[in-house]
């Protein structure tokens, strides 16, 4: 896949795989990944018409969002999509609007008590799709996760939205192979959980720069896309 290509080209190409695979043309969100992006090229997509944006790094993440002015702050949305140890949760809590990492009803618990009243904080549960010990998530058992996410419903200003899934590098058909099995993990959990927290489990955010047409396939809802999007990291 050619890195740097214009925002418009990836969009386009969201659009494409959507309508390849029946879905309507608003079924899948860009998170455009800056991490190691300068707050210029940042604002570049943002002018561009790109409003949600994903960090990897706490610190780098927040320095960012500090230094957008205020209009420009109300107008984008904030992803932390990298691995959230327990004692960035205040800053997490403070600066972002959604976390796609979490793994553990404990770290949930400290962003909840850091959470702003009136502003729930989005989250999803990061499930390990390929099961392997060296990754973090939770197991990918719609009965670990159902309990999970009925835990997490019970904090005050966290609400739950979905599950993100990120797996190995793997052929084409592998890789498509565990976006399926995400997605099925996804609508039994939607069920199991009922009605009443079900219907705000409506994000499954998967894919990047190399694979999400197959995500999009699968039933992404969101994927993530960072060099495609923006070019090589600049530092």
């Amino acid at each position: 896949m050619k890195e740097g290509r214009m925002l418009a080209e990836i969009n386009e190409e969201i659009r494409k795989s959507l309508a390849q695979n029946r879905r309507n043309s608003d079924e899948c969100q860009l998170i455009a990944v800056s991490k190691k992006q300068s707050l210029d090229a940042i604002l570049k997509v943002f002018h561009e018409g790109q409003t949600a944006f994903g960090e990897n790094y706490v610190q780098e993440g927040v320095e960012k969002i500090q230094q957008l002015s205020k209009d420009i702050r109300a107008q984008s949305v904030w992803h932390m999509i990298g691995p959230l140890q327990s004692n960035k949760a205040k800053l997490v809590a403070q600066h972002f609007d959604w976390v796609q990492t979490i793994t553990s009803l404990k770290t949930a618990q400290k962003l909840s008590q850091h959470r702003e009243e009136g502003k729930p904080l989005n989250i999803c549960i990061q499930i390990n799709i390929d099961d392997s010990d060296a990754k973090s998530g939770v197991a990918s058992e719609v009965k670990v996760i159902t309990e999970l996410a009925l835990s997490l419903n019970l904090l005050p200003s966290i609400k739950v939205r979905g599950l993100m899934a990120m797996p190995d590098v793997h052929t084409e058909e592998e890789t498509l192979a565990c976006f399926k099995k995400a997605k099925m993990l996804f609508d039994k959990v939607k069920i199991a959980l009922g009605q009443e927290v079900g219907h705000e489990f409506d994000t499954l955010s998967m894919g990047m720069s190399g694979d999400f047409p197959l995500a999009i396939q699968a039933g992404a809802t969101m994927v993530r896309i960072g060099t495609a999007v923006f070019g090589a990291r600049q530092y």
